[in-house]
């Protein structure tokens, strides 16, 4: 209630010199943002919130086509795009190519040659980054609109909005994704760990080459998931013993 209370007391001041149907359509639009970072903030997976704020105001505004690129260590990434081939994912940029502030294309620095050249390439006039505690995290790329008419004030005010607002949803969704990954390959290792201890019980519970091959062979193929191997058990007195499995 306080923030909607103290938006519509910015509204008042801001527009009390316009009609009011404008001010119901400023009214309509914070309530449609409100809704959306409402949406965002009650998911914790990184691609529902990213489809959120890159779909959201697709279908909105009749935009073409868009792209969103996340800070990956020191390279930013593109995580999901629409509209676009999948040639995107070939695509990356470092933090000193990409503007701190929200530009359209034909109004960047030319120090930022190459996110230009991209944009241009890719018909993607509209550049706004995603910034959390003054660091960019990611940047929103977004093309024209399908009735060719140009982004008007309201518009690209409610995509500005949307991207600061949805830093730190993308930051919490990044943060359980990270936790996430390092679950699983902690459950990769323990898996390896409790493989290996029990080959060894195996091992030493036996001298009998083909029970160890045959231990060895299983390893591979269960926790692997190698199907074409061969292993060969050299022999002084005789030919080597071969266990292979995938080949002709």
């Amino acid at each position: 209630e306080f923030f909607m209370s103290g938006f519509f007391d910015y509204l008042s001041d801001k527009y009390q010199s316009e009609n009011v149907k404008a001010v119901n359509q400023r009214l309509l639009e914070l309530s449609s943002l409100f809704e959306i970072i409402q949406i965002l903030n009650s998911s914790l997976d990184i691609k529902n919130v990213l489809n959120n704020i890159l779909l959201i105001p697709m279908g909105r505004l009749l935009i073409s086509k868009g792209v969103i690129f996340l800070k990956d260590q020191e390279t930013f990434l593109p995580r999901l795009f629409k509209g676009l081939s999948s040639s995107i994912n070939d695509i990356s940029f470092k933090e000193t190519d990409l503007p701190n502030t929200p530009i359209f294309i034909d109004k960047i620095n030319p120090k930022y040659q190459k996110v230009s050249k991209f944009c241009q390439k890719w018909q993607l006039p509209f550049i706004i980054p995603i910034i959390s505690q003054e660091k960019i995290i990611g940047v929103t790329l977004f093309g024209n609109k399908l009735n060719k008419i140009p982004f008007s004030e309201d518009e690209t005010d409610f995509l500005l909005s949307l991207a600061n607002l949805s830093a730190s949803a993308i930051e919490n969704a990044l943060k359980v994704d990270e936790i996430n990954r390092i679950n699983k390959q902690l459950d990769e290792r323990i898996q390896q760990l409790k493989t290996l201890f029990d080959i060894a019980q195996g091992l030493s519970a036996t001298l009998e080459s083909e029970k160890i091959i045959r231990l060895l062979s299983y390893a591979l193929m269960g926790q692997m998931m190698i199907y074409h191997y061969a292993i060969i058990l050299l022999n002084e007195k005789g030919p080597p013993k071969i266990e292979c499995k995938g080949f002709l």
